[in-house]
């Protein structure tokens, strides 16, 4: 395995991610994505040795993930997909290792875009 890869299963880079998951999924307003982040908070410690036990030995495998169609505020629809707590956990420790060690993910997020990941980004209301 590679260097960053290594990094990002740390269990400080994997306890870090749940705490931005925790924060953003409390403030979800979906009800499925509250529930699943309070669901995870009661064995959060528990839950993340075994994501990182399942790193280490080269066993974790993504769970499905959901396609859910969001109403648009000009009347259409844009489709969106719900990743398990599990996934997003794995996602964001990635994300966060990548752009911390890799000159061009940090520059991606300083790029005038809107992407998934990137703090303080959204895509605007209009």
């Amino acid at each position: 395995m590679g260097k960053l890869f290594e990094l990002c299963r740390k269990q400080d880079s994997l306890h870090k991610a749940w705490r931005r998951i925790r924060a953003n999924g409390a403030r979800s307003k979906s009800e499925e994505t509250r529930s699943a982040i309070e669901d995870f908070d009661r064995t959060a410690n528990r839950d993340i040795l075994r994501i990182q036990r399942r790193l280490r030995e080269g066993t974790f495998e993504f769970d499905p993930q959901k396609g859910v169609l969001k109403s648009k505020s000009s009347g259409g629809k844009r489709g969106i997909v719900m990743a398990s707590v599990h996934n997003r956990i794995v996602e964001r420790a990635l994300l966060d290792t990548l752009q911390e060690k890799v000159e061009v993910a940090r520059q991606a997020g300083i790029q005038k875009s809107s992407f998934g990941g990137v703090p303080d980004r959204s895509v605007p209301h209009v």
